[in-house]
């Protein structure tokens, strides 16, 4: 009988684990369909490059193609980039699958740190606290990759948790080897590391053969998911960890510095510990602003119980404080070395069994209603306050990822394509179909600008006045008022740029250097006006995507190319552009090269600006160049350097 009983005890268990898993597998399958496909600019930045890269043995060998993030953790984008490109259904299962098995270990979690639990009510309210956050929710089913490591992580836990009473050196062994892979696929799980090894230190009272198996697993698990590629990026750029701790590796490629997600200031140590106060109301340390949560101050809360209790004598078992503990050292640690928000959907997991926890332990673990109310106020309180971030999802689609630059390219022969911004290395796959050479150029050995951030691709190329040089960029600033390289090579050419459309969030621009006789255009005619948006007029550099009514210039400089049909007897041709400027701009306008106008713009304008008659009257293509000084930043969230947003341009006489 007692064999049966045990028998029906465990099967019991293993179909409320199963039924978990199932449960867990719609519901990210639910999230899959109101959230839509990956969109995030990381994913375009670097993440589809280095599983491209990395599954064709090919991982450094075009160079610093997405600037230092070419160098991070390869393995699981090597996974998604796989998965996704057979079929966008086929990625979304695999993190599907993923997610589900995230469940179930929270499940596990929670089922270790509530003893008498009527209905499993704690150990359900717990795990759907966690698996609602604001982060594990937005950022579920993205190559940003934070639930898949979340997975290893979460399983050594359980090892950790469900052994630390009995010991068993395999299982800290095995516990390492999970939190370890973690780490090697994706370095920023090295505060997780940290929290784990500290707990076990601590909750096995010092037991030192048991440190040891969990750091020898540690070890062991890391040079098992990113080992050979530490030996590859050694090989190419001299630090197996590129750019981290550079001030020790040395290599020549980036400056020699302790390379972190920004400084820890012991001086703010009483503002990084309120931050579950702050992200009611606010996203410091999120890439996303729209977020609010309000679980790590739930986990606080819950926290705040535990001491309670235990002034009351009522204290928590061992697997409870090995959770518990196992939370605080994870979060001090990320204080201390990350701070940037989705490195915390670990903790964001693990939040509710954390509140419930002290829930139980200071109401006590039989008391029923306490846990309904508390779970119920809780549930009104995250319903009012969490806010999901919107990184910027797509329709699913059939290709994750297509273009037609080859198209756009056409017969045109081409030396490279350089990456004049970020977020453009996805279409490396498309270039090396082609044959065509492609590179990043801010870290190109000549480019000039912001040597000390961006590292110096070891691959550099070499260009010439006679290279076929092309770029890639998300405006039309022309990149040689950053390089005086470019200006001494191509200083007398025009920018000229054509869209590129694909099914990312954002079209860029291929862009290159023309001369000006090369330039092909419709002619506009005097007596007439044009839109911003008109195909009779070239805005050829320096001009920020076009906009509902207008379009901003971009930079310091900004190019209008322009050819006039037929000028009226003892006409003096001028042309009239109005818009809106920034603020207060100082203007000088050049017509192919001599300054035709100079004047003060504020608020709403019309600027006239004289042509020549001489200059019109041939039919060849005029450039108007608009100097713009006192350009700058519209406000923090906005990068782009603005002056004026352009409506309109007219054509008429002086006579």
């Amino acid at each position: 009988m007692q064999i049966d009983s045990v028998f029906v005890t465990r099967s019991g268990r293993r179909l409320s684990y199963f039924f978990v898993l199932v449960l867990g597998f719609f519901y990210a399958i639910f999230l899959h369909y109101i959230l839509g496909m990956d969109g995030f600019f990381d994913t375009d930045n670097y993440h589809l490059f280095i599983g491209w890269a990395a599954l064709n043995f090919s991982s450094y060998d075009y160079g610093a193609v997405a600037q230092f993030h070419t160098y991070l953790n390869p393995l699981i984008d090597m996974v998604n980039y796989k998965a996704f490109m057979v079929h966008p259904y086929v990625g979304a299962t695999f993190h599907a699958v993923v997610f589900s098995l995230v469940i179930l270990f929270c499940y596990l979690l929670a089922s270790f740190s509530f003893v008498a639990d009527k209905y499993k009510l704690s150990t359900v309210a717990a795990v759907a606290i966690g698996a609602t956050g604001a982060m594990s929710v937005s950022l579920f089913g993205t190559f940003t990759n934070e639930h898949v490591t979340a997975l290893f992580v979460l399983v050594a836990l359980f090892l950790v948790v469900k052994n630390i009473e009995v010991g068993g050196g395999r299982f800290f062994f095995a516990a390492g080897i999970f939190i370890g892979f973690a780490a090697g696929l994706k370095l920023t799980a090295f505060s997780y590391v940290i929290g784990l090894l500290v707990t076990i230190f601590v909750c096995s009272k010092f037991n030192i053969k048991l440190i040891f198996f969990a750091c020898l697993g540690s070890g062991f698990g890391f040079l098992l998911a990113d080992g050979l590629f530490m030996i590859l990026r050694f090989e190419s750029v001299g630090n197996p960890i590129f750019p981290m701790a550079n001030n020790i590796f040395r290599s020549p490629y980036y400056p020699s510095a302790w390379k972190s997600y920004g400084s820890f200031e012991l001086e703010n140590i009483t503002y990084y510990l309120s931050l579950p106060f702050v992200w009611l109301t606010a996203a410091d340390f999120s890439e996303a602003k729209q977020l609010r949560d309000g679980r790590f101050l739930l986990a606080y809360i819950g926290i705040a119980l535990i001491v309670a209790a235990s002034l009351r004598k009522r204290f928590l078992t061992k697997k409870q404080f090995t959770i518990v503990f196992f939370f605080l050292v994870s979060w001090f640690s990320w204080i201390l070395i990350f701070r940037i928000y989705r490195y915390l959907v670990v903790l964001e997991l693990l939040s509710g069994v954390i509140f419930l926890i002290g829930v139980s332990v200071f109401f006590g673990q039989k008391f029923f209603s306490p846990k309904l109310l508390s779970i119920m106020a809780a549930s009104w309180f995250l319903y009012c306050v969490t806010v999901y971030p919107n990184w910027g999802r797509r329709v699913w689609q059939d290709e994750f990822c297509k273009s037609d630059l080859i198209d756009v390219i056409g017969g045109d022969s081409v030396d490279v394509v350089f990456y004049a911004d970020a977020g453009l290395s996805y279409l490396s796959p498309q270039l090396k179909s082609s044959d065509i050479r492609f590179a990043s150029l801010p870290s190109q050995p000549w480019y000039e600008s912001r040597r000390d951030v961006i590292p110096i691709d070891p691959k550099g190329v070499e260009i010439s006045d006679k290279s076929k040089v092309y770029f890639l960029q998300f405006s039309k600033v022309d990149p040689r008022s950053k390089s005086n390289y470019l200006n001494r090579l191509f200083g007398g050419d025009i920018y000229s740029c054509k869209e590129v459309h694909t099914n990312m969030q954002l079209n860029p621009y291929l862009c290159s250097f023309k001369k000006l006789s090369d330039i092909k255009l419709s002619t506009v005619f005097v007596g007439e006006s044009y839109r911003y948006d008109t195909d009779k007029i070239l805005l050829s550099s320096g001009w920020s995507r076009k906009e509902e009514g207008h379009v901003w210039t971009e930079g310091y400089r900004s190019s209008v190319l322009f050819k006039i049909d037929s000028i009226p007897e003892g006409c003096n041709p001028f042309v009239k552009i109005s818009g809106v400027a920034l603020g207060g701009q100082l203007l000088s306008a050049y017509i192919n090269g001599v300054e035709a106008n100079k004047e003060k713009l504020s608020g709403k304008f019309e600027s006239v600006i004289n042509i020549g008659r001489i200059i019109a009257s041939d039919k060849n293509t005029i450039r108007l160049d608009l100097d713009l000084p006192n350009a700058t930043a519209a406000n923090s969230s906005d990068p782009r350097v603005l002056a004026i947003a352009l409506s309109s341009l007219s054509f008429g006489c002086s006579r």
